[in-house]
């Protein structure tokens, strides 16, 4: 199965007051899930400030997308999904 993929920019830089990881995952991850599941796309926050200081990604070394500015990575089996769950993501914003 071809997996397509696309990245949304998080304006963390421009408002760094605003917590758009939180808004993003919500209580308990809810928010995160329910993207999830009503576009069918899968959402990964990465990037600078994706992860606490100090702590480490699932495995030793930087994690994929580590010295990027902040984003939401998508992933879909179609455009049409990557494009709807995008659209969402940026309307959180």
């Amino acid at each position: 199965m071809i997996r397509l993929h696309d990245k949304v920019w998080i304006p963390q830089e421009d408002h760094p007051e605003i917590n758009f990881v939180g808004l993003l995952i919500g209580p308990r991850g809810n928010t995160l899930k329910s993207l999830e599941a009503d576009t069918g796309a899968k959402i990964i926050i990465r990037g600078k400030g994706s992860v606490k200081e100090g702590k480490l990604g699932r495995r030793e070394g930087p994690m994929p997308g580590e010295n990027e500015p902040l984003h939401a990575y998508v992933t879909g089996t179609d455009t049409t999904v990557i494009k709807k769950a995008c659209e969402k993501v940026i309307s959180i914003f």
